[in-house]
């Protein structure tokens, strides 16, 4: 799909587009890839038939924009190209200190040789994520490994939204990741 498609009636995608292009925004530089053109667009579709708040679809986007380490289309943790070398990455990078706000290695496979690593469009982590995910309506899980999320982005992905899976988000109506 092109960006300019089917303008939205909640964002004026032409403008927003050339938006992110403009130097001092510094956003995506000057230019975007088409993988970011089609996440940010299906993140629009979604949010408009959705018909999604402004400020939320801001913090959807800009939380889409870190956890994918910018480019918007699901990743798995570390941007590794499989879960055995994201563990080696993570498990390094913990054990160099790197990571001091994690007090328990969550991507070690577990009894079942399942590891909980992020994936997706919002890096969900921890077994408690994937399960109030899946079990908060039609989410479909590759055995509770947190494959959940991108497979379930693409028809659902209102974690703090009006359903309310994880009841810590602050905002009612906020959105995490859409696709």
């Amino acid at each position: 799909m092109r960006e300019d498609d089917a303008p939205s009636e909640l964002v004026d995608r032409i403008a927003f587009f050339a938006a992110l292009r403009r130097r001092e925004r510094g956003v995506s530089g000057t230019s975007l890839k088409q993988g970011q053109v089609d996440g940010i667009t299906a993140i629009l579709d979604e949010a408009e038939r959705r018909g999604t708040r402004t400020n939320d679809l801001a913090y959807a986007m800009a939380t889409v924009y870190h956890e994918t380490s910018r480019t918007m289309q699901p990743v798995m943790e570390t941007l590794a190209d499989n879960v055995d070398t994201a563990i080696a990455r993570l498990e390094k990078a913990w054990k160099a200190g790197k990571l001091k706000w994690v007090k328990t290695p969550y991507w070690r496979k577990d009894d079942n040789g399942k590891s909980w690593l992020g994936r997706g469009l919002v890096q969900l982590t921890h077994p408690w994520s994937a399960f109030a995910l899946r079990t908060s309506g039609p989410v479909r899980s590759a055995g509770g490994t947190g494959r959940a999320v991108p497979e379930m982005q693409k028809t659902r992905s209102s974690y703090g939204g009006p359903d309310r899976v994880f009841r810590h988000v602050e905002s009612a109506d906020s959105m995490c990741a859409l696709k």
